[in-house]
C-alpha cells in the first residue's frame, strides 16, 4: 500500500499536499519543471523518499525539492499523480538543496546527479543503523490505582538516585543500577507510567583507524609574527559577520587601525568581507596548517562548525592526528574513499546531528553536512583532484567558496603554489591574499638544482657503454649525491610521475617504428614487471585498463623490442642496484600499484617517519603532506612528464610539482651540503616553470603565465568548457559533434567563442571515439547560460554521449 496515499483516507482535494521529488537517475519533470510531482503529507524539503517511476511504477530513490499543495501540479492531472511510496530517515538540509540547485546548474547536468554525490549510498541505506530503546522518568507520581510489587516499589525508590543528566537509560542498565534481579520492575514502571520508552537512533561503527590512541591533546602554537598578521586580519574580516551573530562586535575602526593586519593585496573596500575568500599564500613549512588550526578555534569557540578540504593523497595520519590532539577526538569527523559503508554513515550523522564540529576529507566532505558552518578550508587549492571527472563535474575547491558564500561562512584558501585561478581572482581584487613568506623556525628554503638529463645520460654510457640500461633515469650527479645523503644518516625522496616499468614499448628498429598501443585506446600501453620470480613483464593500459603479456619479439617485423620512457618500477630496481638497498625493506615504492590499501600506505610512511626505510620513490602521493625532518635530499628524476603533455596547464603543473616535492626537504637541521638540496632532473633545463621553479620566484612565474593565458585567450583570463562526443562509431561521433557545435553556436551568437569540433588528444578511449567542442567566454554566466539552454532544449542530455566539463582541469 501506498504509504502516503492520501485518496483513499478521504483527504479534500483542497486539503491534498503534493511534493516535489528529483530522483537520483537524472530524470528531469517536463515543461522544464524542477523535478516530478508525486502525493505526499508531512515531508519537508530535504527527506529521501522511494517513488514509482514510469507507466510501470519502477521504485527510484530522490529527494524531496518542493512541497506545497495543488500549485505544484503545474496543470498536470491530479488523478495520475501517484504517491509516495515511503520516506526514509535521511535528509539533506535546505542549505545542502539549495547548494544542489546551484551545482547543477554551474555545472550544466541534472539535479539528481548532484543529489546522488550529496547523499552517500551508505546513508540513504542506514548502513550500521540501530535504533537503542531506552527510558526516562515521565514526571507522574503513582496514583491511588497504582499498585506496586515490592520489587516495583524498591525499584521505584531508586529512582530519584539517578542523576538528572544520566537520563534516558537503557533498561537493561537501569536495573543493574537498581539491583534489580532483572529488567521485570522497570518493564513494569514503563506499563504504569512512570517510565515512558524513548528511542535512540545511532550508526554502529569502528573507530577510525587513524584516531585510535589520539587521547593526548597540544596546546596552539606560539605563531610568528607573519603567522600572526594573518590570523589577525583573516579573523578580522570573517569573525566580524560572525560575532555580530551573537554578541556586540568591536568596534571595525579599532580591528583596522592595525596596519600590519592588512592583506598583501586587498579587495576594494569590502570586497573581501563581503565574498569572505581568503588566499593564504605560504611558501612549503611556513606554517599554514597553523594558521588554519587557529582560525578554527576561533570558530569553534563561537558554536559554530568548520569543513576542511585537502587532496585525497595528502590525507595523512599525521594531519588527522594534528587535528584531533588539537580540538579532541569526539569533535573531528574524517571522511575519505577507504571508509566503511558504515563509517562513512556514522560521520555523516555526526556532523547532521552536530556532534562532530570539524570535517576533514577530500573534495565530496564539501557536500557533507554540518550545521552553522563557520569556515571552510581548502588546503593545497591548486591541487587538480579536487576536480571530479564524472557527473556532476564540480570543483570541491569552487563549491567551497560558493557554499560559503550561500551560507555566511569564510573560506579560506591555501598552497605554496595557488592555481592559475585562484592568483587571477587575488589579482583582480576578488580575494584578499596574505602571504607567509618565511618558514617556521627560520629555516631556508631548499637549494634547487637543476640537471641536464641529456647530458647526465651521455656522459654515463662513456662510462657505461652498452651495460647502461636504456630505462636508466640516474645520473652521476643524482647518483653522487644519493650516497652522500646516505653515509650521513640522512633520507631521500625521489619522485618520478609515472607509473609501471616502461611507458613506451616498440620495435628496436627505425624502420620497423611498431609500438605497442592499446586495442581499445589511442594510447601507448604501460610496461609492469610482473611480481617477483616472474620473468616476463604484462602492458596494461592506464585508460581502460585493457591488459596482456609483452611479446616476445616485435609483432610487425620479429626484431627485439625497446623499452623507454622509465617508470617507478624501474626507478626501484635502478635504485636497489646502484646504491645496494633492498627492495621493500630499506628501499621502498609508494604508488598506487604498491600501495594496495590506505593502511599499507600510512604502515610505510610510519616507517619512513622511523627511519627504517632510508629511501621513498614513488609517484606524486609523495609530493604532499609529508613532513619528515630527516629528508635531506630530493630527485625529481623526470620533471618532462607533465610539462611535455598537449596541456594548456602543462608548464603551471610542472612548476606547482618540482616546488610542492622540493618543500619535502630541509624540514630539519641538516642535509649533505649543510642545507636541504633538491635535484631537479629534465631534458629542458631552460624552460621557464623548471627554471622558475629552481628559484622559488612564484609570483614572478604566475605574472608570466597569466600574460601568457590572456594573449591566447585562455582561463583564466576567460572562461572555457568542453563538450566531449563520444560515440564507438567514429562517423557518428564526428556527426554528432558537428551538430551539437552548431546548435551551441546558434545560442552563443555574440555571447561566446565556439571552437571545433576537433578530435580530442586522446582520441579514443575504452573503444569509444572521441570528439570536443571549446566553449570560451569572458563571464562564467554568460557560459553556464549558453550550455544550459541548449541542454533544456535537449540536445545535450546523455552524459554517456555528451560529457560537459565547466572549468576543466585538462584537456587531453
Amino acid at each position: 500500500m501506498e504509504l502516503f496515499d492520501r485518496a483513499e483516507q478521504g483527504l479534500a482535494e483542497d486539503e491534498a499536499r503534493y511534493v516535489r521529488v528529483v530522483v537520483e537517475r537524472g530524470i528531469e519533470g517536463s515543461a522544464g519543471l524542477e523535478g516530478l510531482t508525486y502525493r505526499g503529507t508531512d515531508l519537508e524539503v530535504g527527506r529521501w523518499v522511494t517513488v514509482p517511476l514510469g507507466r510501470a511504477g519502477r521504485t527510484v530513490g530522490g529527494v524531496v525539492v518542493a512541497a506545497g499543495g495543488r500549485e505544484l501540479l503545474e496543470g498536470l492531472d491530479r488523478r495520475k499523480v501517484k504517491a509516495v511510496l515511503e520516506a526514509g530517515r535521511a535528509a539533506l538540509s535546505a542549505e545542502q538543496v539549495a547548494l544542489a540547485r546551484w551545482m547543477a546548474w554551474y555545472y550544466v547536468c541534472p539535479l539528481g546527479l548532484v543529489i546522488k554525490a550529496m547523499l552517500p549510498g551508505s546513508v540513504k541505506k542506514g548502513v550500521g543503523h540501530k535504533v537503542r530503546r531506552e527510558v526516562r522518568p515521565t514526571g507522574a507520581m503513582p496514583g491511588e490505582d497504582v499498585r506496586l510489587t515490592p520489587a516495583v516499589a524498591k525499584a521505584w525508590a531508586g529512582i530519584g538516585q539517578i542523576g538528572a543528566e544520566e537520563w534516558p537509560i537503557e533498561a537493561r542498565v537501569l536495573a543493574h543500577r537498581l539491583e534489580c534481579a532483572s529488567a521485570g520492575p522497570v518493564k513494569r514502571l514503563v506499563e504504569a507510567g512512570l517510565l515512558e520508552v524513548v528511542e535512540r537512533h545511532e550508526v554502529s561503527a569502528g573507530v577510525e583507524a587513524w584516531l585510535e590512541g589520539v587521547d593526548e591533546s597540544d596546546e596552539a602554537l606560539r605563531l610568528t609574527e607573519e603567522q600572526r598578521r594573518v590570523v589577525e586580519g583573516i579573523w578580522g574580516a570573517i569573525g566580524r559577520k560572525s560575532k555580530a551573530q551573537t554578541a556586540e562586535t568591536q568596534d571595525a575602526d579599532e580591528q583596522n587601525t592595525d596596519q600590519a593586519l592588512v592583506p598583501t593585496r586587498a579587495p576594494p573596500a569590502g570586497a573581501h568581507e563581503a565574498v569572505g575568500v581568503h588566499l593564504v599564500r605560504g611558501v612549503t613549512g611556513s606554517g599554514k596548517t597553523e594558521v588554519y588550526l587557529q582560525l578554527i578555534a576561533r570558530v569553534l569557540e563561537q558554536g559554530r562548525g568548520a569543513i576542511v578540504l585537502v587532496p585525497e593523497i595528502a590525507l595523512t595520519p599525521q594531519t588527522v592526528r594534528r587535528f584531533s590532539r588539537r580540538f579532541g577526538r569526539e569533535r573531528i569527523a574524517v571522511m575519505h574513499s577507504r571508509l566503511t559503508g558504515a563509517q562513512r554513515n556514522r560521520t555523516w550523522s555526526l556532523c547532521a546531528e552536530g556532534r562532530a564540529r570539524v570535517l576533514i576529507g577530500p573534495r565530496s566532505a564539501v557536500l557533507a553536512p554540518m550545521p552553522d558552518l563557520g569556515l571552510i578550508v581548502v588546503d593545497e587549492e591548486h591541487d587538480a583532484s579536487y576536480k571530479q571527472d564524472s557527473a556532476p563535474r564540480y570543483n570541491g575547491r569552487d563549491v567551497a567558496i560558493m557554499r560559503g558564500r550561500m551560507e555566511g561562512a569564510g573560506v579560506v584558501l591555501g598552497s605554496a603554489t595557488p592555481s592559475m585561478e585562484s592568483w587571477h581572482n587575488a589579482e583582480g581584487g576578488r580575494f584578499a591574499l596574505w602571504t607567509l613568506e618565511e618558514r617556521v623556525g627560520g629555516g631556508k628554503l631548499p637549494a634547487v638544482k637543476v640537471v641536464d638529463l641529456g647530458s647526465e645520460r651521455r656522459e654515463r654510457y662513456r662510462a657505461e657503454g652498452s651495460r647502461g640500461a636504456s630505462l636508466d633515469l640516474i645520473g652521476p650527479t643524482l647518483e653522487g649525491a644519493l650516497r652522500q645523503t646516505l653515509e650521513r644518516g640522512s633520507q631521500a625522496i625521489v619522485l618520478l610521475n609515472r607509473r609501471g616499468e616502461a611507458g613506451y614499448v616498440g620495435c628496436a628498429s627505425a624502420a620497423c617504428g611498431w609500438a605497442m598501443r592499446c586495442d581499445a585506446c589511442d594510447a601507448l600501453m604501460t610496461a609492469h614487471r610482473m611480481p617477483a620470480g616472474a620473468a616476463r613483464r604484462f602492458l596494461r593500459c592506464h585508460h581502460c585498463e585493457a591488459g596482456q603479456m609483452v611479446p616476445g619479439a616485435c609483432p610487425a617485423c620479429g626484431g627485439k623490442l625497446v623499452l623507454l620512457n622509465a617508470g617507478t618500477q624501474h626507478a626501484e630496481e635502478e635504485l636497489a642496484r646502484r646504491l645496494g638497498l633492498v627492495a621493500g625493506e630499506d628501499l621502498m615504492r609508494v604508488d598506487s600499484d604498491s600501495m594496495h590499501s590506505g593502511r599499507s600506505y600510512f604502515d610505510v610512511l610510519e616507517a619512513f617517519g622511523a627511519g627504517r626505510i632510508r629511501v621513498l620513490v614513488g609517484t606524486q602521493m609523495i609530493a604532499k603532506g609529508l613532513d619528515f625532518p630527516n629528508v635531506g635530499l630530493v630527485c625529481v628524476l623526470n620533471a618532462d612528464t607533465a610539462l611535455v603533455l598537449p596541456d594548456f596547464r602543462a608548464r603551471e603543473r610542472t612548476f606547482q610539482l618540482i616546488s610542492q616535492v622540493a618543500g619535502r626537504a630541509g624540514r630539519g637541521d641538516e642535509s649533505v651540503y649543510g642545507e636541504a638540496l633538491v635535484l631537479v632532473q629534465t631534458m629542458h633545463p631552460g624552460d621557464p616553470a623548471i627554471e622558475r621553479a629552481a628559484r622559488h620566484e612564484y609570483v614572478e612565474f604566475a605574472k608570466q603565465e597569466l600574460r601568457d593565458r590572456k594573449a591566447a585567450g585562455l582561463p583564466p583570463a576567460r572562461r572555457m568548457a568542453r563538450i566531449v562526443v563520444r560515440h564507438a562509431d567514429a562517423v557518428k561521433a564526428r556527426k554528432m559533434a558537428d551538430e551539437a557545435a552548431e546548435k551551441v553556436r546558434e545560442r552563443a551568437r555574440g555571447i561566446a567563442r565556439v571552437d571545433g569540433p576537433n578530435p580530442c588528444v586522446l582520441s579514443r578511449i575504452a573503444e569509444r571515439y572521441r570528439f570536443e567542442v571549446r566553449v570560451v567566454a569572458t563571464r562564467a554566466s554568460d557560459l553556464v547560460g549558453v550550455l544550459n539552454a541548449v541542454r533544456e532544449q535537449e540536445d545535450l542530455t546523455s552524459d554517456a554521449t555528451f560529457a560537459i566539463d565547466v572549468d576543466p582541469v585538462g584537456v587531453l
